[in-house]
């Protein structure tokens, strides 16, 4: 008799690829002015893949508010020649663990945050219940609506587990392979407290359905009392 089981997340592996396509780096802190507002706000101009994303990891690891059980944090190699870091990671997860993508992405937005690739119902249902609450601005798609590129490392987590999304910091000005690009540093400390906010709530409220099954081959014709059973 098929039934489910809801169950805890097993643990959360937050992956940020830490190699690049420069020779050379170029960063140059500046104001700007984001679509829609009337005051200009600090923002960066520079080579954001991936130092915005392995940046705003650092500053959510270095609050000391991430969760300190159940967490691992893998700043990997190779993402920009064949996601050879990420592979070996992915050697070591399971069904049962979320895996959070953390990049730069293209996709044209005001928000602080962009949530792609949470194909998982229940997983998007839950990360957009828990922003909600928030005083982070985002949005959250099922797919990869960045024009510029659409292959990262959920890719390769896909295929161990259904239970991943890409938490991407939004870049614009440019491709962001090939050059420099910018960025607010808004986005960077609000995706830095998401991270920290998913993380926490989904280790203590989410809940993954796994089938199990009864055995009840050894009652024959007996009458069952469901009372018994649960």
């Amino acid at each position: 008799v098929p039934s489910m089981s809801a169950t805890p997340v097993r643990k959360i592996v937050i992956s940020a690829h830490g190699d690049t396509n420069w020779q050379e780096h170029h960063l140059v802190k500046q104001m700007g002015l984001r679509e829609g507002q009337e005051e200009k706000e600090v923002e960066y101009y520079g080579h954001m893949d991936n130092f915005g994303g392995v940046h705003a990891t650092m500053k959510a690891y270095f609050t000391g508010e991430l969760p300190q059980e159940r967490v691992r944090i893998e700043i990997t190699y190779g993402e920009e020649t064949g996601m050879d870091g990420a592979r070996e990671v992915a050697e070591t997860i399971t069904p049962q663990d979320v895996v959070i993508v953390v990049d730069v992405t293209g996709t044209v937005t005001t928000n602080n945050i962009v949530i792609e690739k949470c194909s998982n119902q229940k997983l998007r249902e839950f990360v957009t219940s828990v922003l909600q609450n928030s005083k982070i601005s985002y949005e959250v798609h099922s797919d990869c609506p960045d024009a510029i590129m659409d292959i990262d490392e959920t890719n390769v987590y896909s295929n161990v587990t259904d239970l991943y999304f890409f938490l991407g910091l939004p870049v614009r000005g440019g491709d962001y392979n090939e050059g420099p690009v910018y960025c607010f540093a808004e986005d960077i400390e609000k995706l830095s407290e998401a991270l920290i906010l998913l993380t926490r709530e989904i280790l203590d409220n989410f809940k993954i359905d796994q089938p199990f099954s009864f055995d009840l081959s050894g009652l024959d014709n007996e009458e069952i009392n469901l009372t018994d059973v649960f």
